[in-house]
């Protein structure tokens, strides 16, 4: 009873803290907060502390008391209390509790710290307990990851109870820093900064390698310490004291350096992709004290997580040398797992709670399958406590192997597509039934290619020795639903699993039900009665979970040891077993209802057959599954599954593997008729040698080519589909997106603005990714299919690995049915492609589009569209993809972060066209207004309801905007510090020559040219085409216009920036 009422306690203590995090009314409105505390806080953000003397006029009153406690966020009584204790002193929880009051919660109650600590529940003080209640993953950490010095982690020992370990790093080198920090790491003030110092109608740029805005110079971005520059773009110098160089290349050959420290210095250590470090540290001229404690004053940083905001581990003179060494422990732990009886679940009902977020009935549905076939039964309960299995929402369908210490045991089930077959699959994962692709034998049956493997879930496909886990004498099924699909975990759609028999490999991973040797493996598990006699089971026939007395047998056996055939239905073909012959044979079978048929030749022969439906409705497309095919069993093992045929209008031939062939029908009772021809094949030795020679000489030459032609022609087959065809066009022109908690959501607010800036298209954020239309996933690039596909919602990867606004907008419209640029049909006549230096697995990207297949809306090649890759996007070995004929547009080609005029116009050409709405003829490039549509939209330097007119020039800009060219050269200071256009013209049909360098701005030589620092200069005959651009970085532009004009376009901010112009007729 006591236990039920402080669980209940618990639970509601859980409640409240997380309406506290939710509720916007718990955070404090004011950002003077009355009191003292340690300036650490207000330093690293907008907020500050006052100090009064009278307590009722105070926010925050700090008392004495017993440990360092504190609410977490505003409550009902104020001022807030925070107890701080007498009999020591620490900077660091001080900060921790002032942090918790403001709203912010503790690090180890983050909703993933599983991956990073293990927190022993029953080794923390009962009263203390709600100090580690995790959080619901519906909880933001604004992108960031978690940071084992986090000033607000507690330290191991922490309210532990008799000075037991409550907190164990996963990270052992990581484990003395925890709960130590004395000052706010940048990650503690980004999330209080987010929360307090946010400014979203103050204009910012776009911060650069996790930077964010300035929480007190909000036009500016914070940035990491050993970075600078108003966007975080710029890497500081080290100091006089400090060894100048910053990047060390790292080879196989060990190397030893002695760098110089003495001050604010930075140091990067980069080796290859996939490739780990090995390195050892060592102070060797200051005073070694073995007593010294490491913290942020005395000592080093080194950061080896791939996210440079995540603090790293801390090294200081205290004469230890410090050694990294990389470990991997997964395989050792699952196969602990499989050998030790402890690891099964000894409960034969198993209690399983379902999130939220997650459909129940979903999940029903898969746990009845299992316990249709086992002796186990699920129970569904309301408290996740009294659960052994919690459904809990996540990106894909994961778990643990078999029974952990931690109960309840986790089963992630994805948000983003519902798969029973999956659902199962895990469900039998978490009962100790390991994949079938794991098998000891596997490489008899499939091969597996890890290299096409996304790095972290490699531990999925690890091999088992035969000595460390049974098979219970089962033949390897490929349609097993412990079995992956091909391509699970792969790498950029790659295949990871390849079938050696190639009829099976459609059927590979996409079993909806536990197939026969599925529920004998389980029921081996936990349904063996030992002390129960049964009768000898016969044809693959086991003991029968629920009834322990008989055997359970295939379905087509049947009798207390399967060994009488089940009969046929009253809608089925009564004879059952047919002998082929020498010349072949056909029979109609009908095959509506539960029906089998046996076809036996003699020994050394093999069988012959083609199927065909005759009387059913013909349905191209359709994927084959339990429910809508029958089964054909070719191997000697009729346990294993076969292969399965609907009607999908194709009709199979095939050769059986032995003399049996057994055809299994459960479809619902019907008139359905199958036609098969059968005849005996007699193999030939000789011919099959002479075969097998043939067949190993020329398979290293043919295979691959075949295969990658096959999947280009797909691919470019499939993507034609996608550009003529309207139904891949989304409908809605309010597009509902969900964005991942790990990214961070104002980055692809940003890029999302741009593109309705520009359009008829709004877009609006959800929480709940079923309701959105694109997801915004993490990944390792930026990827995403072309145009609207079956699954919704529409995946979209934003690599984690750095930011970069034009990628998030190009995968977008790439979403959205607009093309890569690089892809247009006349695409020759201005870059040239190198395909060898393309990685093959990306050549899809690289397919050109028919003049038929696509079209571009009369839109000229545009090297500067955002749709444009970069030279070297996808390249292998840092070769160069693709060359620019016009060698001063190269740089330029995939480094936008907005729309061109042409790249909108195409976008509103496919959404935001209104034919029965009269608008008048546009001049000059216009077209169709997106949101006004009885105007023309019009080039950045025309206007009007036709774009019949030119517009004038700012004030701070030169007013006068039109130049000749003559033979003789000319000279002018033009200003150019605000919104200005400029036009020289020369005799038709001559060119022009112009040479441009700015005056009174300062030169920066590692300045890159972005729309938001340059001027652009546009030479081509069409003015919708995007032009040069140039910035103040210490460099002179010269060039030679296309035709007789050049326009010269500036769009700073208001200022006194002068460019001198030079030239004249060429």
């Amino acid at each position: 009873y006591l236990g039920n009422v402080s669980s209940i306690y618990l639970y509601e203590k859980q409640q409240q803290k997380r309406s506290i995090l939710k509720d916007k009314s718990k955070m404090w409105a004011e950002k003077e907060i009355l009191y003292y505390v340690d300036p650490r806080i207000s330093r690293e953000t907008c907020l500050t502390f006052k100090r009064v003397t009278v307590r009722r006029k105070a926010l925050f009153v700090y008392l004495r008391g017993e440990r360092y406690r504190t609410n977490l966020g505003k409550g009902k009584e104020i001022p807030h209390k925070i107890f701080v204790p007498f009999f020591f002193e620490d900077i660091g929880k001080t900060i921790r509790e002032t942090m918790y009051a403001l709203g912010v919660d503790y690090e180890h109650n983050r909703w993933d710290r599983d991956f990073y600590v293990r927190v022993y529940i029953n080794n923390i003080q009962p009263q203390f307990r709600e100090y580690f209640r995790k959080n619901n993953d519906s909880f933001t950490t604004f992108g960031s990851h978690y940071d084992l010095r986090s000033v607000m982690h507690f330290s191991l020992y922490e309210y532990g109870e008799s000075g037991q370990k409550v907190i164990e790093s996963g990270d052992n080198l990581m484990a003395p820093f925890l709960g130590k920090s004395q000052h706010l790491t940048f990650l503690d003030a980004r999330t209080l900064n987010k929360k307090y110092c946010t400014y979203p109608y103050i204009e910012h740029p776009n911060c650069l390698l996790f930077g964010y805005q300035h929480p007190r110079t909000p036009t500016r971005c914070k940035c990491l310490p050993f970075l600078t520059g108003d966007a975080c773009q710029t890497v500081i110098p080290n100091g006089n004291l400090c060894t100048q160089q910053h990047l060390f290349i790292v080879t196989p050959e060990t190397r030893h350096l002695v760098l110089n420290v003495g001050g604010k210095c930075s140091f990067v250590f980069e080796t290859l992709l996939e490739r780990r470090i090995k390195f050892h540290l060592k102070f060797i001229n200051t005073r070694q004290r073995s007593e010294m404690i490491c913290t942020t004053e005395n000592s080093i940083e080194i950061k080896t997580n791939s996210y440079l905001t995540v603090s790293g581990y801390l090294f200081c003179p205290n004469g230890r040398s410090f050694i990294f060494k990389t470990r991997h422990r997964i395989q050792k732990q699952k196969r602990s797992i499989l050998n030790d009886r402890s690891r099964l679940w000894v409960e034969k009902e198993i209690t399983y709670y379902v999130s939220s977020m997650l459909d129940h009935t979903f999940i029903k549905v898969a746990l009845y399958r299992i316990s249709r076939e086992t002796c186990l039964t699920f129970k569904h309960v309301i408290n996740y406590r009294k659960a052994l299995f919690v459904y809990l929402p996540g990106k894909n369908y994961e778990t643990n192997l078999g029974k952990g210490r931690e109960i309840p045991h986790k089963i992630f089930v994805s948000i983003f597509y519902k798969d029973i077959g999956k659902i199962i699959r895990e469900t039998m994962y978490s009962l100790g039934v390991d994949y079938e692709h794991n098998r000891w034998d596997r490489d008899f049956f499939i091969t597996i290619y890890n290299n096409s493997i996304l790095p972290g879930y490699k531990k999925y496909f690890e091999k088992k020795n035969s000595t460390f886990t049974t098979t219970f004498g089962l033949h390897y099924d490929y349609r097993s639903i412990m079995h992956f699909p091909p391509k699970e975990y792969a790498k950029r759609f790659r295949m990871v699993i390849y079938s050696k028999s190639r009829f099976m490999e459609p059927f590979i991973g996409k079993s909806q039900y536990p197939t026969f040797n599925d529920a004998k493996i389980i029921n081996k598990k936990y349904c063996s009665y030992s002390h129960i006699r049964y009768p000898d089971c016969l044809l693959h026939g086991y003991q029968h979970p629920r009834i322990p007395n008989t055997c359970k047998c295939l379905p087509f056996y049947t009798g207390d040891r399967c060994e009488l055939t089940l009969m046929n239905d009253n809608q089925c073909t009564q004879d059952i077993l047919f002998i082929p012959k020498q010349y072949p044979k056909t029979r109609i079978l009908k095959v509506g209802g539960k029906c089998s048929f046996v076809f036996e030749t003699q020994l050394q022969k093999k069988i012959k057959l083609k199927f065909e439906f005759i009387n059913m409705r013909q349905k191209r497309g359709m994927k084959c599954t339990e429910e809508n095919s029958i089964e054909i069993k070719t191997s000697r093992d009729l346990s294993v599954g076969g292969y399965l045929f609907c009607p999908n209008s194709n009709k199979l031939n095939l050769l059986s593997s032995h003399r049996i062939v057994t055809i299994v029908s459960s479809l619902p009772p019907s008139d359905v008729q199958l036609s098969v021809t059968y005849m005996f094949h007699k193999l030939k030795i000789m011919v099959l040698l002479i075969s097998i020679i043939i067949f190993f000489k020329i398979i290293n030459t043919v295979t691959l080519s075949n295969i990658l032609s096959n999947n280009l022609y797909e691919a470019q087959r499939q993507k034609r589909s996608i550009l003529t065809d309207k139904s891949r066009l989304w409908a809605e022109k309010e597009i509902l997106y969900h964005v991942d908690p790990i990214l961070d959501h104002t980055f692809i607010k940003v890029a999302l603005f741009r593109i309705s800036k520009e359009t008829c298209l709004t877009f609006k954020r959800v929480i709940s990714p079923k309701k959105a239309l694109f997801v915004y996933l993490p990944g390792k690039n930026y990827e995403t299919t072309l145009g609207r596909g079956r699954e919704i919602p529409h995946r979209i990867f934003v690599s984690i690995f750095y930011k970069d606004i034009g990628k998030i907008i190009r995968e977008t419209m790439y979403s959205l049915g607009v093309d890569y640029e690089h892809n247009r049909f006349d695409r020759d006549s201005y870059i040239e492609i190198s395909f060898n230096n393309i990685k093959h697995e990306y050549l899809k990207y690289f397919i050109k589009n028919n003049v038929t297949s696509a079209t571009s809306f009369g839109t000229k090649y545009d090297c500067r569209s955002v749709m444009h890759f970069s030279p070297y996007d996808y390249a292998k070995h840092f070769l160069k993809v693709f060359r620019s004929k016009d060698s001063l547009m190269e740089k330029f080609m995939g480094k936008s972060k907005y729309l061109t005029f042409s790249d909108a116009q195409i976008l509103n050409k496919k959404y935001c066209s209104y034919p029965k709405i009269n608008y008048p003829i546009c001049f000059r490039n216009g077209y169709q207004h997106p949101r006004i549509p009885t105007t023309c939209k019009c080039l950045p330097f025309y206007f009007g309801n036709n774009c019949q007119a030119t517009m004038q020039n700012a004030n701070e800009c030169t007013q006068m905007n039109l130049f000749y060219a003559a033979r003789s050269r000319k000279r002018e200071i033009l200003n150019v510090g605000g919104k200005c256009f400029f036009f020289i013209r020369t005799d038709s049909g001559k060119k022009i020559k112009l040479a441009l360098k700015f005056l009174n701005v300062r030169q920066n030589c590692l300045t890159k040219c972005s729309e938001e620092n340059s001027i652009e200069i546009k030479t081509d005959r069409d003015l919708s085409v995007s032009g040069y651009l140039h910035c103040p970085n210490g460099k002179a532009l010269t060039l030679v216009s296309m035709h007789n004009m050049i326009a010269i376009l500036t769009n700073y901010q208001q200022s006194n920036i002068q460019l001198q112009i030079i030239y004249r007729r060429y």
